[in-house]
């Protein structure tokens, strides 16, 4: 059963965590929890005047109540156990996570699993900018694990990716995969303006017509055939979040058996990523 979180009030108040995952968490005395510290607009208070923490039987799990869209690095650096959030997230969730399980109800802030290394992320919702993405000044995004998003996502989703896969159950913002190294994306619905500028290597699954996608005019057109391996990593995503979400946002089987047409790019940065478009059927 989990430890469970709830916030005390309906501050807005920006409030940045450190040490929020199960590792962290679940071994320690409620009493010792509520005297822990965040940073709140800049200053520094008690975790028991921002929380109520219950236990709610043997601890395995970390489970938050209410709306924490304003409550910034929930689960950053986990490696075990799960996170479950019956609400929204802020900015940095799953920053640098390694293992483990974040499912998000509602929606997530900016920077989700940004410079994820392993486990499952899971939001129901929308994301903002930066998904699995680089942080500032850093050369590579996500490394592996699974992100899962069923709503929209933000500008720069992926940028700079180099292991992984993450995938996207309606439309993207801009710069999808910026200077995406490897790793795979997958988009059920629109992609924004400037995809896969300087992708180097990786692949993008469109699941929308080519006729609905803007290629990049660096990317060359390959030919029209239906690749098996798509199967396995839709396969991989009901594994992580179930048949009966898949089925809502990537479509059915008989769907992903293809036909598909295929392009090279970005042949500026080498050309050996590649775009799997869906055909008109």
């Amino acid at each position: 059963m989990p430890l469970v979180f709830r916030p005390t009030s309906h501050s807005r108040m920006s409030v940045e965590l450190e040490h929020f995952c199960p590792e962290q968490l679940c071994d320690v005395a409620i009493f010792d929890l509520l005297h822990r510290h965040a940073r709140v607009d800049g200053q520094d208070i008690e975790w028991g005047d921002l929380f109520t923490i219950t236990q709610d039987g043997n601890r395995d799990s970390v489970r938050l109540e209410g709306d924490f869209s304003h409550v910034h690095g929930i689960a950053a650096g986990m490696m075990t156990g799960t996170i479950v959030v019956d609400g929204s997230v802020g900015r940095h969730a799953a920053q640098g996570m390694g293992g483990g399980r974040l499912e998000i109800r509602e929606n997530a802030g900016d920077f989700l699993a940004a410079q994820l290394t392993g486990g499952v992320v899971f939001v129901r919702g929308n994301a903002g900018n930066n998904v699995a993405a680089a942080l500032a000044g850093r050369r590579t995004g996500m490394v592996g694990g699974v992100v899962i998003v069923l709503g929209n996502v933000g500008h720069l989703a992926g940028a700079r990716m180099r292991r992984g896969l993450l995938a996207i159950g309606k439309n993207t913002g801009e710069g999808l995969g910026l200077e995406l190294h490897a790793g795979t994306i997958v988009v059920a619905a629109d992609i924004g303006a400037h995809p896969l500028i300087g992708m180097r290597r990786g692949s993008l699954i469109a699941l929308k017509s080519m006729a609905d996608q803007n290629i990049p005019v660096t990317f060359r057109r390959g030919t029209q055939w239906c690749p098996q391996t798509l199967g396995l990593i839709r396969s991989h995503i009901i594994r992580c979040i179930g048949e009966d979400d898949s089925k809502h946002a990537l479509g059915n089987e008989p769907f992903w058996c293809g036909p598909w047409m295929h392009w090279h790019g970005d042949v500026l940065a080498g050309g050996r990523g590649e775009i799997f478009c869906a055909c008109d059927s």
